[in-house]
């Protein structure tokens, strides 16, 4: 948990793209960022797209970035197509502080 917690304090952002469900107790999706590919079971369905190809918000820890946090249900709008390769240090379109709050207090 505090590992999420250091994440949050050099972390990034990208686009995550959904490339399949996958089955466990908790049941979840396979995203990938920037080409590295990452499984993970905390996911809310509700508001979510479940489209294969479907693409969301990333956070990623900058020394770490395998340790990250989906933000399942924040679409990347359509208007833009890429993210930098060092990810955005804040993201260029506006979401609540809400919707980004998943994680914050692991």
């Amino acid at each position: 948990m505090r590992r999420k917690q250091i994440m949050h304090t050099r972390s990034r952002f990208t686009i995550g793209y959904l490339t399949g469900e996958y089955y466990t107790p908790k049941s979840g999706k396979r995203y990938q960022v920037q080409g590295q590919e990452y499984e993970a079971t905390d996911t809310r369905k509700e508001a979510m797209n479940t489209d294969n190809g479907a693409r969301f918000v990333v956070e990623y820890d900058t020394l770490n970035p395998g340790l990250s946090t989906g933000y399942f249900t924040v679409a990347i709008p359509d208007s833009i197509q890429t993210s930098p390769g060092n990810g955005w240090k804040k993201l260029p379109f506006p979401v609540s502080g809400q919707a980004l709050n998943h994680g914050q207090k692991e």
